[in-house]
């Protein structure tokens, strides 16, 4: 399967071709669906030839749901485009980030599943609320969270919740780097390359330790085309220098072994520590390790939950090793899902 992603993201063939017959492809869709992976897979089968592809009524089930995510992703630009000139129309400066921001980092943006539209309004939070937050309204500290023309919409007042002195020390960063964030032709703004970086990284493990909200590979392939992406915009030693004061320099450096993995491309202009293949292995263990990626941990049964993380606490005690400051909130989740 990952060849057919790496196909369908960057046109690299893959290494050898299954016959159709020797696929269990009901089980790559599921997992492919599962990982945040779908379209493009299907983008890499469609440029198979016709005896490498799925029987026709998996393609036309396969490529009935890539169509979904494609439909979506339209859908979202046109609110998203609304939003952008009413907030103009307003003054208020909107910064967008996560989802859809990221699809302008691939060649095929409407491939990226945007799930929601998350932005930020700088000192105009409770003013965007006011404006477009009229149904199915929810609120946490980090956020509103809402439904407009359809689309399930999050203003955020912080990126980041901050639990642990790690999260703290993040999140203040990002807030500092507001003073250099960038205007688009569009009309709104994005972060800076190593900004967005960063809190992409932050992003991940916020997922990777709390099972209630499970990591995919699909983050890690984030980070991979956000690095191809700004390759000549980003200073490795300033990259660098921002991963170590934050203390995220040996997580960021075994993303960047796993986002090698999965795209085969060079990034060792941003290995910055020793990462071990084995180490690369089971993060890839750490996020394959749910059956069912649907179904968070937190609602399954007991028995479930309890085996869950013993059967995995290997692979988390490994992975932990390359952000130890956030052992401690990993623990007291772990403990809230199991009870």
């Amino acid at each position: 399967m990952i060849g057919l992603l790496r196909y369908g993201i960057l046109d690299v063939q893959p290494d050898r071709l299954l016959q159709s017959a020797d696929v269990d492809w009901d089980k790559m869709m599921d997992f492919a669906a599962a990982q945040g992976l779908l379209a493009w897979v299907w983008d890499g089968i469609c440029k198979l030839p016709k005896e490498n592809q799925p029987p026709r009524i998996k393609s036309i089930n396969w490529g009935l749901s890539a169509q979904e995510i494609w439909d979506e992703y339209h859908v979202h630009e046109q609110v998203l485009r609304e939003i952008i000139d009413i907030c103009l129309q307003n003054n208020i400066k909107l910064l967008l980030f996560k989802g859809i921001a990221l699809s302008k980092f691939y060649p095929k943006p409407e491939s990226r599943p945007s799930g929601d539209i998350d932005f930020f309004l700088f000192n105009d939070y409770e003013k965007g609320n006011f404006l477009f937050a009229k149904k199915n309204v929810s609120k946490t500290n980090k956020r509103t969270g809402f439904d407009y023309k359809g689309v399930h919409i999050e203003n955020h007042r912080i990126f980041l919740n901050a639990y642990t002195e790690l999260q703290v020390n993040a999140l203040s960063y990002l807030e500092e780097s507001l003073n250099d964030v960038f205007k688009t032709a569009e009309g709104y703004y994005v972060m800076s390359p190593i900004t967005c970086i960063v809190y992409q990284v932050m992003h991940l493990i916020a997922h990777v330790i709390d099972v209630t909200n499970p990591a995919s590979m699909r983050l890690i392939v984030d980070v991979g085309m956000t690095l191809i992406y700004y390759r000549d915009e980003v200073n490795a030693n300033d990259l660098k220098e921002v991963l170590i004061r934050l203390k995220i320099v040996d997580f960021f450096t075994l993303v960047v072994g796993c986002a090698e993995v999965i795209l085969r491309k060079d990034f060792s202009y941003y290995k910055f520590e020793q990462v071990s293949a084995d180490d690369i292995q089971v993060m890839f263990k750490l996020l394959m390790s749910l059956d069912d990626c649907f179904v968070p941990v937190p609602e399954r049964p007991f028995g479930y939950r309890v085996h869950y993380y013993i059967s995995n606490f290997k692979s988390y005690y490994s992975v932990l090793k390359y952000i130890p400051s956030m052992r401690n909130r990993f623990l007291k989740k772990a403990v809230e899902v199991i009870f």
